[in-house]
């Protein structure tokens, strides 16, 4: 059986906690949610868990912009690897998310709906790269048809030799 949790505003916070707090953010909890169901042995209030945060921010473990309410509409376009990390999070349970991947400018309500636009449209994606490549064979296979009319290639040679 755990040990109860007590009461104590000293005691520092451990590492469990802070990525619950990260963790939570992205799953779109609030801090009333997130100091409700926050694990760990001691009792953190919510003045506790927002002075945290605030924390978080300082020692550059937070975007600037981590809990602002300004989602959809971030300035810079996401780098490859940062979807790479929203995939990477959601597929493996929605735990450990890592911040310091994101531009200083993200919020945790932008990057969560880029995670959703991701998952809405990545079979979108997936037809999009299926038409790249039928486009890329379309393109070499017209470029040998304009070097056999040219007379610069047998229609009955191997292009894969050259």
């Amino acid at each position: 059986m755990a040990p109860p949790r007590v009461p104590r505003n000293t005691t520092s916070w451990i590492e469990e906690e802070d990525q619950f707090l990260i963790d939570a953010t992205m799953r779109g909890l609030d801090r009333r949610q997130i100091t409700a169901q926050l694990p760990g042995r001691y009792l953190r209030t919510y003045n506790g868990v927002s002075h945290r945060f605030t924390t978080m921010k300082a020692e550059g473990r937070l975007t600037n912009n981590w809990g602002l309410n300004i989602g959809p509409y971030d300035t810079t376009p996401y780098s490859l690897e940062e979807d790479m990390e929203l995939m990477e999070w959601h597929c493996m349970g929605r735990k450990g998310f890592d911040v310091g991947t994101f531009d200083k400018n993200r919020s945790a309500k932008g990057m969560r709906r880029r995670l959703d636009w991701l998952l809405r449209y990545r079979n979108q994606v997936r037809v999009a790269e299926s038409l790249q490549s039928e486009m890329q064979r379309e393109f070499e296979e017209a470029m040998w048809q304009e070097e056999i009319a040219a007379g610069r290639m047998s229609p009955f040679s191997n292009s894969d030799s050259d």
